[in-house]
Order: structure tokens, then sequence, then C-alpha cells
């Protein structure tokens, strides 16, 4: 469960970091050119399909949200979204993915754009032809560089070592061809439509120029010619002031100047008192003649009084004139010798002859020109949508400005919401705005539609992308056509290898594909031979496999095979006998053992985890049939990458050999007890001999104290004297009888004990023996050791064989009798080796027969048994062996202990 949550979270995390990449990446737009963008974050979405599947709608639908921030509706998220569904659902790696990217885009990209742009939205069909042209080459082109990117990052990887995925040669060649035919044309279409709109742009801007320099010349002209008017004025007024006003000769002047003027509206003077004394203005009817007006709240006097330059005025409404456009008032101070100011002389400038000068140099432009004062209302435009505005929205907050250089900058409109950005276009303009240098701040304006800009510009867009989504549908299909071409023997080929698992038993060499490409046709040539060695090797296999069935078939032993899973794969014909098991099925254990198969697993689990095989496990199987007792291996079978993909289960059916073998062991108990008797009675007999001197030693003093009892001549030194012999004796007698007591004490208890120590106390019962009979006993100099057996046991071996040696040194008449009792030890074995001189052991027993049940070297007397109980309990009982050999003179009993486990000094 943890794996699995672990699994969605990863996939989880990975789509959402894909998708704020594709997000992020689509805040930062790409132009191709005017009004025409791509956007990139689609390519994440496309590696976030191909790694995730339907996962990857998820960092589609976050990459595309990046769209709303650019076009203010929510059409294209729901559009690109929709492509992603598409490409998650129908791709496979056995599809091209842009080949069902163009498939979407031919029908539901096609009915999505069209159904929300042109029907919602409200767009004509053109402009919605060129969003869908635009949608469509940009999912496409994505789609592409995420496929062209992935093969590129699993090549890098497969370089580096690091974990990659597998790439459809295919696919490979389809996105190749891709991008040698689409991304050539692709830049080269895109750098030519942008090279043609470049140079309208600058066309555009070069005509703007020239109208505004133009206009500009004239504004400064009418500008230049009006200051000189006025000062001619001033200066010829300045005779014929007096305390009220001009004279008569004054006035000649002042409608002399104004008629002459094409540009004043109203000239005259104005005294020091603020009153109009006169002022003349052109009426329908001719001039007309205004005295006495007050003027004393115009602030611009007291500017006009404090320099002796011509001061003018913001654009105003005429107060005289009923005009409708606003006027400028041209006003001039004139000052008597002393420097005080006697009055002003003052002109009103309504532009007449610059709105007709704008609308000549104008006409069949399309330009707009607007002159602006100091505070940007509008003195005269020729463009109609600003007639009746007191001030012109130039380069204000209600739109967005771009700065095109030189001076000249692009103004459109916000884009509103749920509109399209195109649409935007449609009230924008190219405008150059200019200071007149004689206008005293006033600036003229030049407005460039670009309506027919942008619609050729749509045409023209509309025709590259026309010919650049042509130009992919068909190298899509060519690239789909040479691919699947190019593949398709290796497809064929990859086909036919998948196959020959199950044609390993036929010949089939005519239908191996044989291509135009020689490298195919070479590596057809290869698998066709590979094949057939392998088909043949296959048929010696299954030979072997059968020779091997019928091998395991045949033995006695009951062969499983089981998978790790506790699955029973295989069982040969002994185990059948057992089980019910059908040939190339599983079986659980459990079938077969009940609720006990997790025992049996449980050694499974140890083979498992050690990957070590399991020797000789008793194990009890509850098969159906009864209880039977075997003795199992379990060895593991390996993989390739060394982890276990088998056990192989060999059991040997024990219990008759149990049995037998307690059967055995009660036998052996009886013979061991024979054994023991037979010895008990040569003990006794010792006991006897031991017991002679003593016993006689005793009746001689018994009867000294007798004899001198019946004399009267027992003395208490000498009684007590003989009754310590006695005593000692009975002690001595005491004691034999408690050696012998303690070597027949039945114990199985086992123990370390050293055997040298153990050799010393079986020759102290038989010494008195071995000294009758002429036998020297020699114990070698050696190193002290443990061994690890029950004592006793170890007692009656040694028993055995010195009796046995006794007995061949007496047979054997030779003189010089001995027994040599050395002793040996190494990291491996311990020794004790026993040898005499007394002529050897017939060849035909040796080197085993001598250790066979009832086999004897004693004419008469032998049982047969004494050697047979030695080789029993030095091997079954001590885990070591026994072995007999001839030397020179006599014969050699070797005992060899494991040395594991004991202690030596």
């Amino acid at each position: 469960m943890s794996e699995t949550i672990r699994k969605y979270a990863g996939t989880f995390t990975g789509t959402v970091l894909l998708g704020l990449l594709g997000y992020f990446a689509n805040l930062d737009k790409f132009e191709l050119f005017f009004n025409v963008d791509f956007l990139f974050g689609g390519v994440f979405s496309v590696i976030a399909i191909k790694r995730y599947g339907l996962f990857g709608v998820i960092s589609a639908a976050i990459a595309a949200a990046g769209t709303y921030v650019h076009w203010n509706h929510p059409y294209a998220v729901i559009i690109f979204t929709a492509e992603a569904l598409a490409l998650a659902r129908f791709y496979s790696e056995r599809e091209d993915i842009i080949l069902i990217d163009v498939l979407y885009w031919l029908t539901g990209g096609l009915v999505l754009v069209f159904f929300f742009y042109s029907g919602i939205m409200g767009m004509s069909a053109a402009s919605a032809a060129i969003v869908y042209l635009k949608q469509s080459i940009n999912g496409i082109i994505n789609t592409l560089i995420a496929s062209v990117a992935l093969c590129l990052i699993n090549l890098i990887a497969k370089e580096a070592g690091l974990k990659h995925s597998k790439v459809p040669l295919r696919s490979v060649i389809f996105g190749t061809i891709l991008l040698i035919t689409v991304l050539p044309m692709v830049f080269y279409i895109i750098s030519n439509i942008r090279h043609q709109t470049q140079e309208m742009q600058d066309e555009m801007r070069r005509k703007l120029t020239a109208m505004t320099n133009a206009a500009v010349l004239s504004g400064n002209n009418v500008f230049v010619a009006s200051y000189s008017s006025l000062n001619i004025l001033a200066a010829n007024l300045k005779n014929y002031v007096d305390e009220t006003g001009v004279n008569l000769k004054g006035e000649d002047h002042i409608t002399a100047i104004l008629s002459s003027s094409d540009t004043f509206l109203g000239m005259g003077f104005i005294n020091r008192d603020k009153m109009a004394a006169p002022l003349y203005a052109e009426e329908e009817n001719g001039l007309k003649r205004y005295f006495g007006n007050d003027y004393s709240d115009r602030p611009y006097y007291a500017e006009a009084a404090a320099t002796d330059k011509i001061i003018v005025t913001e654009a105003r409404k005429s107060n005289l004139l009923n005009l409708n456009n606003p006027i400028l008032i041209l006003v001039k101070a004139m000052r008597d010798d002393s420097g005080e100011v006697i009055g002003y002389v003052q002109g009103g400038i309504q532009f007449r002859s610059i709105y007709s000068l704008m609308n000549s140099i104008t006409s069949d432009s399309g330009i707009f020109l607007t002159l602006t004062d100091i505070n940007r209302k509008r003195i005269i435009s020729t463009n109609p949508a600003y007639q009746g505005m007191a001030s012109i929205p130039v380069l204000s907050s209600d739109g967005i400005i771009e700065d095109f250089g030189d001076g000249i900058y692009l103004r459109t409109t916000r884009p509103q919401a749920n509109t399209s950005v195109m649409t935007r276009w449609n009230n924008s303009y190219m405008i150059k705005s200019v200071k007149l240098e004689h206008g005293k701040g006033m600036v003229l304006t030049a407005e460039m539609p670009m309506t027919s800009y942008v619609k050729h510009i749509n045409q023209l867009g509309f025709q590259a992308l026309t010919v650049i989504y042509v130009s992919i549908i068909i190298s899509v299909l060519l690239a789909f056509f040479i691919s699947r071409r190019a593949a398709r023997h290796l497809k064929q080929l990859s086909d036919r290898t998948a196959g020959i698992s199950s044609r390993l038993d036929t010949q089939g060499a005519d239908v191996w594909p044989n291509s135009i490409f020689s490298e195919v046709t070479d590596l057809s040539g290869n698998f066709r031979h590979m094949e057939e060695e392998i088909t043949d090797h296959f048929r010696q296999i299954s030979m072997q496999k059968t020779e091997l069935e019928v091998i395991l078939d045949s033995i006695p032993l009951i062969v499983f095979l089981k998978d790790t899973k506790n699955h029973i794969i295989f069982a040969n014909m002994e185990a059948k006998k057992h089980v019910l098991f059908e040939d190339n099925k599983k079986m659980h254990t459990r079938d077969i053992f009940g609720n006990e198969h997790e025992r049996f697993y449980s050694d499974d689990k140890i083979v498992m985890e050690t990957k070590r095989p399991l020797r000789k496990i008793v194990q009890s199987y509850p098969f159906s049939s009864g209880h039977i007792t075997v003795l199992t291996d379990k060895i593991p079978l390996f993989k390739e990458d060394g982890t276990i993909r088998a056990i192989l289960v060999i059991s040997r059916d024990i219990t008759e050999e149990l049995k037998a073998q307690e059967e055995k062991q009660r036998t052996l108990e009886v013979l061991y007890q024979q054994s023991k008797m037979a010895e008990m009675g040569a003990m006794i007999g010792a006991i006897a001999h031991q017991w002679k001197q003593p016993l006689n030693s005793i009746a001689l003093i018994t009867q000294l104290i007798e004899e001198d009892a019946s004399d009267d001549t027992v003395s208490e030194e000498t009684l007590l004297r003989n009754t310590g012999v006695i005593m000692r004796n009975i002690e001595f007698m005491s004691q034999t009888v408690n050696d012998f007591t303690g070597f027949f004490k039945q114990t199985k208890t086992k123990e370390d004990f050293k055997p040298c120590e153990t050799v010393t106390e079986v020759y102290g019962l038989l010494d008195r023996q071995f000294v009758k009979n002429g036998i020297e006993v020699r114990f070698h100099e050696h190193k002290h050791f443990s061994i690890h057996g029950i004592k006793n046991e170890f007692k009656q071996v040694c028993l055995n064989i010195l009796n046995n040696a006794k007995e061949a040194l007496i047979a054997s008449g030779n003189e010089n009798k001995r027994i040599d009792v050395y002793y040996e030890h190494d990291d491996l074995l311990n020794k004790i080796i026993i040898e005499d001189n007394g002529g050897g052991i017939p060849e035909h027993l040796l080197p085993s027969k001598l250790f066979d049940m009832y086999s004897t070297t004693k004419d008469e007397g032998g049982t047969g048994l004494g050697l047979y109980i030695c080789k029993s309990i030095i091997e079954e009982h001590m885990g070591g062996k026994i072995v007999a050999e001839n030397t020179l003179t006599g014969a050699r009993f070797i005992i060899m202990l494991p040395a594991d486990g004991v202690s030596s000094s």
C-alpha cells in the first residue's frame, strides 16, 4: 500500500512540476511576426503525457492557464487541454504522437477553434482561421520539439549509464524527417514574412515622419509670421497711444495688418487697465470694433508684463466670436522709453490656414494631424474622432504604448475579457508627436491608423501560416510513409524474432524479411542462422530434458521444483506417487500439506535469505497416503541477475531406513550387552587374578595368627602388624572392585576427557596380567589433548584392543613382548595409536573385514563382536574412524577422532 502511495505521490509531483514549467514558459511568448506569437509551454505538457500518460493532462491544464494571462479568455485553455487529452488517450509507443497531434488539429481542434473564436467571440472567419493556423502549428511544433528532446534525453542518459526509456526507430525516423523538412521551411517563411513586415513598418515610419515634419514646418512658419506681425504692430502703435488707448491712426495700422493676415481672427490694443482700446475681430460682415471690454481677469497680462517676449496662451474659447475650435491668444507688452508698461498688443489665432494645410498634406494618406497646446488641449485636428473633444488621448493611460523608436509609438487598446487580442488592432495607431519650435509648448501629433497595415499583415500571415500548415501536413504524411516503410522490415524482423520461441520445433527461414537496406538484410540473415542454431540446440535440449525427466522419474527420490511463492512447478514420478500433480501447472503446498505448509516454507525462506543450500534436513511429509520421513536437500536456482528463480527440493524416503536403524540399534544394544557380559567374564577372571595374591597373603597371615594364638605367643605388636597387612590387602581388593564397577557403569552422557588418562585407567585394570605374561606396555611422550564422547564406551574400545594385543602376544611366543601407545594431534584430527609386535593380522581380514560382525582371528573362544562394537562406537557415536594395519612385527590400530570442539594443552 505504501509503495502505491509513493508511486502516485511521485506521479502527482512530476505532473505539477512540469505543469508549472509549462505555465512560466507560456508567460514568455515568442513573436514570429506582427500579431502572431508562439508559446512553448506545450513542450512540457507533451513530455508529461509521454511520461505519465493521462496524468499528464494535469500538466497541460496548468500550462495552458498561462494563455489566459496573454489573451484574457479561457478558450485557449480548453483547446490546449483537449489536445493533451487526445494525445494521452490515443498515444502508445507504437504510434507516433506527432501524427496523433496532427489528427487532433484536423478534427477536434478545428471544430473547437471556430466554435469558440468565431461562434462565441464573434470573430470573422478569416481571423478565426488565422487563430486556428497559429494554434495548430504551435501545438504540432511543440509536440515535435518534445519528442526530439525526449529522444536526446534518453540518448544522453544511456551514454551516461543512467535509467532511460527505449525509443522506437520508427519514431526517430519520423521526427528526423519532420525536423529536416518542417523546421527549415518554417524558419525561412517566418524570416521572409518578418522581413516583409519590417519593411512595411519602416515604410510606415518614413511616411509618418515625413508627414509630421511637413506639418511641423508649416506650423512653425505660421507662428513665425504671426510673431512678426505682432511685433510690427507693437512697433507701429507705440507712437499712437494716449491715456485712453490708440488713436485713429493707430487703429488704421491694426485693421491693415489684420486684413492682410490669414492667421489672425482678431487683433487690437489693451490699455494698462486691461480694457480693450480697441479690439477688431473678423466677422461675416467684415471687421467689428470692440472698445472698453474688460479683460482684467486674464492672468496672461501679468506674465506678458514681466517679459519682452510674446506670450502664447493656452487654447481657449473666444469670448467675442462664436467659433467651434478654440483659439490661441498672442500677447506682447508695450513699454515707454522708461520701460513702463503702457499697454498690450494682442492677436487671436484660429489656424485656418494650418488646418487647410494639414488636410492637403494628409489627403489620401490616412494620417491624422492634431495640434495641442502646452496643456494637451486640442487646438485643431484632422481626426474626426477628436471633433468636439477638449483634449486628445494621445499616449494616455487608455491604451498600451509600445516604443517603435525615432520618437514613434504604437498605441493599442487594452485587451478586454472574453475577446480576442486580434481585435485590439482595430483601434491601434502609429503615433509621432513633435513640439513646435516656435509654438511656445504646442505639440503637433501625427497618427497613422494600423487598420490597413494590420489587414495586409494578416493577409501575409494567413498565407504564410497556410503554407506552413500545408507543408507540415505533407511532411507528416511523407514522414509517416517513409518511417513506416523504412522500419517495416525491422518491425517484421522484430515480430519474427519475438516468435522464435513458438517456432523452435519448426523450420521457417523463408519468411524472414529481405530489405533493400543491406544492414537489415544482414541482420535478418544473422537472425535466420541464429534461429536455425537455436532450433537445433532446442531440440537437443528437449531430448536432454526428456532424458532428464526419465532419469528423475526412474530414481527412487522425491524431487520437487518450487517457485519463491511456495508453489510446486515440477514433480517427478516418485513424488507423484504421493501427490496428485498435473504437469505444466502450479500447485500450492497448502493443497498437499494443509496447515503444515508454512513449516516447510520456512526452510525455503532461509534458502532465499542466505542464497545457500540447506542439506540433510530430516522432515516428516504428511501426505494423504500417510506420513513418511525424508532426508531433504534444498538447493537454490539463480537467475542471471543473482536473484533466486526456484528451489530444487530432493528428498529421500528414510522411513524404512530409520526402522532398520532402530532395529539395528536394538540388535547392537543386545550385542553390546553380550560383549559386555563376555568382557565382564574376562574382568571377573582378572579380578580373581588380582585377588589371588591378596587372598593368599591374608590366608597365610591368618594361619600365622592362629598358630601364635595356640602357642600363646601372640604379642600386641605382631597382631597389629599382621592386621595392618590384612587391611591393606582388603583395601586393594575393594579398590579393584570399585575400578571394575566404574568400568561397567551404564551412562549415555557425553563429555570432554583426555584419552591418555583413559587408556592409562584401562591399563591399570590389566597391568598384572601384562606383567604376568611378560608384556611391556610403553606410553610415549605427547601433547595432551581432549576428545568428546561417552567415556565408558571409549574405555571399552581401549580394553578390547589391549586384550586382543595381549592375547596375540601370548600366542606369538615372542620373548620381547611389547605394546606401544602413541598420541598425535593437529588442527583436524586427534589420533590414538596402539601397536604390538605380536605377528600381525591375517591379510584377508584387512583393511575392513576385520571389523565385520562375527569376524575373529581366534580359533576358539572368539565371538567376533569386539572389534565390530569398537567400530560402531568410534564411527557412529563419536564421529571418528578406526583402521587396522600390519607393521613389520605386528599390528597397528589407529583411532582418529575430530579435533573440533576439544581442547589441547
